[in-house]
């Protein structure tokens, strides 16, 4: 590695670690430019802008405008709010500003007392008695950083088994999987380690775990139609393609057999 590539080293981690395939090449285009031209400005900016994004997406989720604050000292004439102004891009508050660190420790403790309220509503509305009984003996202890552990293992448990029913397990792409202490917990009470809510991938494999539920529910249902509506020879084409269920039109050819047979028995009713 050169030495112009160790001054991009923290960008480098970043987006290698967090970034999405299309961000990584960028970043690797940008640095390789700058190594042979350091002082462009304007690719200093811009990938100063696309770390900055990268950084606030995955790692620190805040959301606070720049644009609303004075305390910055670059605020009139910061580089990076001219590039996100021209582009019309969002003036979220960026490293950069002296104040960031103050400001981003302020809005953590406001996620934070956000997020207990919104688990304590959510055990109150979907938990059974005992659950929310528990719930309120853990309030009385809030300050307690084990309390508030156990207040959200609850209410994961809660909420997978009321709302979500996805069980998928915990895996490597959450930024806190070898730190996250609700991991913890679940392992020293031998308890299945599933997704939870906190990881920053969430609702990414919750939609996807729900296009599959989706899928498998359609197929489940076509199976159905078949056994009790088809005849003889339709119900024999259903198991065989079911048999190749791993095949790429597994699916649309069962979907293909349901349709026939629910048209037919719908004609019968006209």
């Amino acid at each position: 590695m050169s030495s112009n590539e160790v001054c991009f080293l923290e960008e480098i981690a970043i987006s290698n670690m967090y970034g999405t395939e299309h961000e990584k090449k960028s970043v690797a285009n940008l640095i390789s430019y700058l190594i042979n031209d350091p002082q462009n400005i304007e690719k200093i900016v811009e990938l100063a802008v696309l770390i900055e994004e990268i950084k606030r997406r995955e790692i620190t989720h805040m959301d606070w405008n720049c644009c609303f604050c004075d305390k910055c000292e670059r605020f009139h004439n910061c580089r990076i709010k001219w590039y996100r102004g021209e582009r019309q891009m969002a003036q979220y508050c960026c490293s950069y500003c002296q104040n960031f660190d103050r400001c981003l420790a302020k809005f953590q403790k406001l996620e934070k007392s956000r997020r207990i309220v919104s688990e304590i509503f959510m055990i109150n509305i979907n938990g059974n008695e005992e659950e929310v009984e528990t719930a309120r003996n853990i309030i009385n202890n809030i300050t307690d950083l084990d309390c508030l552990i156990k207040l959200s293992v609850l209410a994961e448990e809660i909420r997978t088994r009321e709302l979500t029913s996805m069980k998928w397990s915990c895996c490597a792409q959450c930024n806190k999987y070898n730190t996250c202490r609700i991991k913890w917990h679940r392992g020293e009470n031998k308890d299945p380690d599933i997704c939870c809510s906190y990881c920053q991938n969430y609702k990414d494999c919750l939609e996807k775990y729900r296009k599959q539920a989706s899928s498998e529910t359609k197929v489940i249902e076509n199976i159905f139609i078949i056994n009790i509506y088809g005849d003889e020879k339709e119900i024999k084409k259903a198991d065989s393609i079911v048999s190749k269920a791993g095949s790429p039109h597994f699916q649309t050819k069962l979907a293909a057999l349901a349709n026939t047979v629910k048209a037919r028995e719908a004609a019968k009713f006209i």
